[in-house]
């Protein structure tokens, strides 16, 4: 039987016929649906599709935000001219900040009211809110009243305590008493301008006549 098996694929006519029929074999047959490899291509298209709708996406959201936007502004290249003649462009931003600082204007300090305290040196009881009163009725500003470090002051006097004698002079004008007693003692811990020390003579002032 191998024989003959053997003998008849020797023969061109049969061997002509086993190759058609293996050919045959191989093709797809007429019954199997195509609608496999369709079906599988057009979800391919849909997976490409969907992929390149989300970029564009993404790139849409990148490019509509405030951040992506400022990089384009501000950047209008400008013409500045150099010595030699030749042009050059530089950013507009830049430019803006060469301009020269604009002048402040000048302000002028406000002057305070003048501040005074009145005290007694003599130890007569009372007389230091009398001539308070009498200040405060001259518009002085007056923000102490009480007793010197001592009572046995002869002579009423005014004392500078700030280097401004003339604010000194103002205040012994108003009270009598003589630019004689006024006199310049700066202490910056007290914090005013003149300090009105009440003597044994406080009947000879002003606050005091009647």
């Amino acid at each position: 039987m191998a024989r003959r098996i053997r003998r008849d694929l020797s023969n061109k006519t049969v061997r002509k016929i086993i190759d058609k029929k293996l050919k045959e074999s191989r093709k797809p047959s007429e019954h199997t649906p195509a609608t496999s490899f369709s079906f599988r291509s057009a979800f391919k298209r849909i997976i490409y599709i969907a992929i390149f709708a989300s970029l564009g996406f993404l790139v849409f959201r990148v490019a509509s935000t405030p951040a992506f936007l400022n990089l384009f502004k501000d950047q209008k290249p400008t013409i500045s001219r150099r010595s030699n003649g030749s042009e050059r462009s530089t950013p507009a931003s830049s430019r803006q900040q060469e301009k020269p600082p604009e002048p402040q204007p000048i302000l002028k300090p406000v002057k305070q009211k003048m501040q005074v305290e009145v005290l007694n040196g003599c130890g007569t009881a009372g007389i230091a809110a009398v001539a308070t009163d009498f200040l405060r009725s001259s518009n002085v500003d007056v923000i102490y009243s009480g007793n010197f470090n001592r009572f046995d002051v002869e002579q009423s006097m005014i004392l500078d305590r700030v280097g401004d004698k003339d604010n000194a002079e103002k205040i012994a004008g108003i009270l009598g008493i003589d630019d004689e007693q006024v006199k310049t003692e700066i202490n910056p811990n007290r914090q005013l301008d003149v300090s009105v020390v009440l003597g044994k003579d406080y009947l000879n002032l002003k606050p005091f006549k009647k």
